[in-house]
C-alpha cells in the first residue's frame, strides 16, 4: 500500500518509478506463486529479495512501536529462540529420516524413517508401495491412508489403496 501510495504522490520521480517497480514485482510474484512454488527455490527467492529490498524504502516515521522492558525482551528473546530450536530439530529429523529410508533396504528400518517423519509424503508412498509390492496390503494400507491424508487429491494414494482392495476383495 506504501508503493502505491508513494508512486500515486510521485508520478515523475525515481521515487516514484521504484515503488512502482516494487507493487509490479510483488504483483508479478502473487500471480506465479499462485500457479507454482516459486520461493522454494534459492535463485528466484535471492533475487526476489534483493530486487524488493533496492526498491522498497522504509517508512519516513515508524508504523508501530512497542515499549518491552528488560525482562519482557528476554522473555521474547527466549522465546524466540525456542522456537527456533524446535524448528532447526524438526528440520534435522525430516533430513534424518530421508537418511534413513534412502540407506537402508531393510523394512524395519524403513518403516522407523517413516515413524520419524509421518508428514512425509514420498516416504509415506513408498512404504506402500514396497508393502504391497511384498503382497502385504494389511501394511500398505495405513501408508497409503496417510498419503492420501497429506494430500488429499492426490491420485497415487487412492490407486494404491484401490489396488489393495483389488488384491484382497474379502478384507
Amino acid at each position: 500500500m506504501g508503493a502505491w501510495r508513494r508512486w500515486r504522490q510521485s508520478l515523475e520521480t525515481t521515487r516514484g518509478l521504484e515503488a512502482l517497480a516494487a507493487l509490479l514485482t510483488l504483483l508479478v510474484l502473487a500471480c506465479v506463486s499462485a500457479f507454482d512454488a516459486v520461493l522454494l527455490l534459492p535463485a528466484p527467492t535471492v533475487f526476489i529479495a534483493t530486487l524488493l529490498g533496492a526498491l522498497i524504502r522504509p517508512p519516513k516515521r515508524s508504523v508501530l512501536t512497542i515499549e518491552l522492558s528488560d525482562s519482557q525482551r528476554a522473555r521474547v528473546a527466549g522465546a524466540v529462540a525456542l522456537v527456533g530450536t524446535l524448528l532447526v530439530l524438526r528440520g534435522i529429523g525430516q533430513i534424518g529420516a530421508m537418511a534413513v529410508f534412502s540407506g537402508s533396504r531393510q523394512p524395519a528400518m524403513r518403516e522407523w524413517a517413516g515413524s520419524m517423519d509421518p508428514g512425509n509424503y514420498r516416504i509415506q508412498m513408498l512404504l506402500g508401495y514396497a508393502w504391497r509390492d511384498r503382497g502385504r496390503c494389511d501394511r500398505a494400507r495405513p501408508h497409503a491412508e496417510a498419503a492420501r491424508a497429506l494430500y488429499p487429491n492426490h491420485p497415487a494414494p487412492r490407486q494404491l489403496l484401490a489396488a489393495c482392495r483389488a488384491a484382497s476383495p474379502h478384507r
